[in-house]
């Protein structure tokens, strides 16, 4: 069994290789206004749990202006754009974010290992 301090760090790691990961596929610019995107934002909050926590698909790139505008009221608005955007693939994620999902330790390192292969 993995130690809790092995278990913290790797989900520490995919943490940063999913937001390394995000930013990369959207160029390093803001799905918002277009700026150069310094965050990487979970669509579904993260504290849902694993489900959605590392999905590529889950993460979009914002500004720090944009990111903050999101978690300061701007939220709904935000989710409904995206909906219009891609209705298909919102409420496919949506369905998955609603899933409870623990990972076991081996499969947060198996997670981890295919999140750098892509």
């Amino acid at each position: 069994m993995m130690p809790r301090t092995d278990r913290k760090k790797t989900r520490k790691q995919l943490d940063e290789l999913w937001a390394i990961k995000v930013k990369d596929r959207d160029f390093h610019r803001c799905h918002l206004c277009y700026h150069k995107g310094t965050d990487a934002h979970h669509i579904f909050e993260k504290a849902r749990g694993d489900s959605v926590r590392w999905d590529l698909n889950n993460g979009i790139t914002l500004c720090r202006e944009c990111h903050a505008w999101v978690h300061n009221g701007g939220e709904s608005s935000f989710l409904a754009r995206l909906y219009h955007e891609n209705k298909y693939k919102f409420e496919i994620l949506q369905a998955k974010s609603k899933e409870i999902l623990h990972l076991k330790n081996y499969e947060l390192v198996e997670m981890l290992e295919g999140l750098k292969r892509k």
